[in-house]
């Protein structure tokens, strides 16, 4: 991905679907900070799958910073056509409804029955409970919340106003979304490192950054070295890095 050793994240098949070309250049690091963590091939800081191929499906706005339901959908669309085997999707919007009826979700959750093994960010709207965001309340996809990857001394803070003091390896941040969601089912599913992550930035060279974005990916990447070693359906999928997963 990274082939040039410059941090940015090469060599893409791409749409953009907010303006409707083959164009899907990131104005603003995000997604290819995402990219760089799932795939990554830099001798550094290697993404977790890095022989991985990376579809680049752009449904946010430069303009506006916003993404339409329809254009996420449309994207989906596209990696499924594409025979992609992973759709990560590190984003989401606060709602009440978050029984997983919301069109975006339940569009999510067709995916999924399509044998396509979906990671979505749960969000970073906590500390407080029912505070999950959408699609990451979908039914059949894998929700993933965000984790330090290591200690740090003295206080956090984050952009969503929460602090962490002196917070440990492991903990869950306070910025993570947490169940439960309005059907009580308990989310995420599941949490990986998501504070703070070094990976490629837009511009060149590397950046850390930190949200459920960031652990959404690391998700993603481990799914594609699962399915190098051996095919299984998304729900093997979930049930593997669930049961598997060390209760936090």
């Amino acid at each position: 991905v990274d082939d040039d050793g410059n941090g940015k994240v090469d060599d893409v098949r791409g749409w953009d679907f907010a303006n409707g070309d083959n164009d899907p250049m990131d104005g603003y690091g995000h997604g290819t900070h995402v990219a760089g963590i799932v795939a990554s091939n830099d001798s550094l800081y290697s993404g977790v799958a890095p022989a991985a191929s990376i579809l680049n499906a752009k449904v946010f706005s430069s303009t506006t910073g916003l993404a339409s339901d329809i254009d996420i959908m449309s994207a989906i669309d596209w990696c499924i056509n594409q025979s992609a085997n992973v759709l990560t999707l590190s984003l989401g919007a606060s709602t009440e409804n978050t029984d997983g009826s919301d069109a975006l979700s339940q569009y999510a959750d067709l995916a999924v029955d399509q044998g396509k093994i979906l990671t979505i960010a749960a969000g970073n709207s906590g500390p407080n409970a029912s505070t999950i965001n959408c699609p990451g309340c979908a039914h059949k996809i894998i929700s993933v919340g965000a984790t330090y990857k290591q200690s740090y001394s003295g206080s956090v803070s984050w952009s969503s106003g929460c602090t962490d003091v002196s917070p440990a390896q492991d903990q869950v941040t306070c910025f993570s979304s947490r169940g439960p969601t309005a059907d009580t089912r308990t989310l995420p599913y599941i949490v990986a490192p998501g504070a703070l992550i070094t990976s490629a930035k837009n511009t060149g060279g590397f950046v850390d950054k930190g949200g459920t974005s960031m652990s959404t990916p690391i998700v993603a990447g481990l799914a594609a070295l699962m399915l190098q070693a051996r095919n299984m359906t998304p729900e093997e999928a979930k049930a593997l890095l669930m049961n598997t997963a060390i209760d936090l």
